[in-house]
């Protein structure tokens, strides 16, 4: 299947879910993953806010369709979270966060290595930092649109990506 760019998209109100899912499908999971903890809870999360996108029907009133989606998934994610009533292992957070993907499949070792050193110090931030770093850092998302997505200004998704990569910094020995 052919990779779609956002500049690809068609320029009017009406949706093309297939070319939606192609273009931020991937992403989005991670970003679910990273919020149920579950592979399961994470593929639910997404499919509903593809859902709620489907019902709606076109795209007509929403600014930024990304911003969007990232926030429709965090809401049905956070949904999911709040049924379930308990908390998956953060052990599982970093089992399944896959980072280490980024090592080479021979298996380079300290690649390998700092990779978990990576996982575990995201899987060690609050919460709240965790999710701005990797917006900002996996998904190259503007603070502006963490902002929409996390439903908080701007200036406060710039702060919390500054204290957390503070601590990514202080975990990783300053080199990160």
């Amino acid at each position: 299947m052919a990779t779609v760019t956002p500049e690809q998209l068609p320029e009017t109100a009406e949706l093309d879910l297939a070319a939606l899912y192609d273009l931020y499908g991937a992403r989005l999971y991670a970003y679910a993953r990273l919020l149920t903890h579950s592979p399961q809870g994470a593929e639910d999360a997404v499919h509903d806010a593809f859902v709620r996108l489907a019902r709606r029907g076109d795209a007509e009133g929403i600014e930024d369709l990304r911003s969007y989606l990232f926030r429709t998934v965090r809401n049905e994610a956070l949904r999911q979270r709040s049924r379930w009533a308990r908390w998956r292992r953060r052990d599982e957070l970093v089992g399944e966060f896959r980072l280490s993907e980024s090592a080479s499949a021979e298996g380079d070792a300290q690649r390998k290595e700092r990779a978990a050193e990576i996982e575990r110090a995201m899987a060690a931030l609050p919460g709240p930092q965790r999710e701005v770093v990797f917006l900002k850092v996996w998904h190259e998302l503007t603070f502006e649109a963490i902002g929409e997505v996390l439903e908080i200004s701007p200036n406060t998704a710039a702060s919390r990506y500054r204290y957390g990569a503070a601590k990514l910094r202080e975990a990783l020995g300053h080199d990160a």
